[in-house]
């Protein structure tokens, strides 16, 4: 873990920050995000994912957040800066509760005048190493930007999803020999196609945190090819949000899912 850098300089910028500004003047909402969306992995692996910032469509010297997940399922190893703020001449400081499963990240940019960053890219880099089978969400409670003084506080935060499965590693398009589950068209979309190779008969739609949000009835003979429809609805037909989802047979290994990037 690394270590504060200039503590004293740190907290002194935060509290100004906490102490005097609201929400800064009008911007879009940023998009932040794990990326990659979907990581791949066996027990026992570790694995690196990153905090990305996704456009160069806002300014800011300085980043806040809390960074969430389930200890039981992934074990912190290390964190780094990356890409967008490295050798900034700034304050980094990253922070685990210990026995929990968040980090407190801090990095803001010291040197005066302050210049101002964009991205798009990675603003920090995760290591973990992989404890649980199943469906392990990366998550935060919150993320700030910090810019001149001024909180920036109206981001959308995108979940990184682990699937760890002992049938082994899956695809996001077109999965292993072994799986019925093959295709989904479009992928962004508002509507689904799902093509499946061998019908088991229902198909479950999944959110990130793993809740079935939709079970889709297959149409075909058992062991037939077949085509499902998901219109993004769930199982009250109400409009689901945007977001990533997974599709997946019934009863099926971790690794026959496929993924789902649902967009309005």
């Amino acid at each position: 873990m690394r270590s504060v850098l200039n503590l004293a300089s740190v907290l002194g910028v935060l509290a100004g920050l906490i102490g005097g500004a609201a929400v800064s003047c009008a911007l879009a909402d940023v998009t932040i995000s794990i990326e990659p969306p979907i990581t791949y992995a066996a027990i026992g692996e570790t694995i690196t994912v990153d905090i990305w910032k996704d456009l160069p469509d806002t300014t800011f010297d300085g980043y806040e957040t809390i960074i969430t997940w389930n200890p039981s399922e992934l074990q912190y190893i290390s964190a780094a800066e990356e890409s967008v703020m490295t050798k900034s001449c700034g304050s980094r400081w990253w922070y685990l509760t210990p026995g929990s499963g968040t980090l407190f990240i801090s990095h803001v940019r010291m040197c005066p005048p302050l210049t101002l960053v964009t991205g798009p890219g990675a603003l920090s880099s995760l290591t973990f190493k992989v404890l649980a089978e199943g469906r392990i969400v990366i998550s935060k409670n919150y993320f700030w930007f910090t810019k001149e003084g001024y909180w920036i506080k109206n981001t959308i935060w995108e979940d990184g999803l682990v699937l760890v499965g002992n049938a082994g590693v899956g695809s996001s398009t077109n999965l292993d020999p072994g799986a019925t589950l093959v295709k989904v068209t479009p992928n962004p979309g508002a509507e689904f196609s799902i093509s499946v190779s061998a019908s088991l008969g229902q198909l479950e739609i999944y959110d990130v945190a793993g809740r079935v949000v939709r079970t889709l009835e297959g149409t075909a003979a058992p062991g037939a090819p077949d085509v499902l429809t998901w219109d993004g609805k769930d199982a009250l037909g109400r409009t689901c949000p945007p977001g990533m989802y997974f599709a997946g047979l019934k009863g099926g290994a971790p690794s026959g899912m496929c993924p789902i990037v649902l967009v309005r």
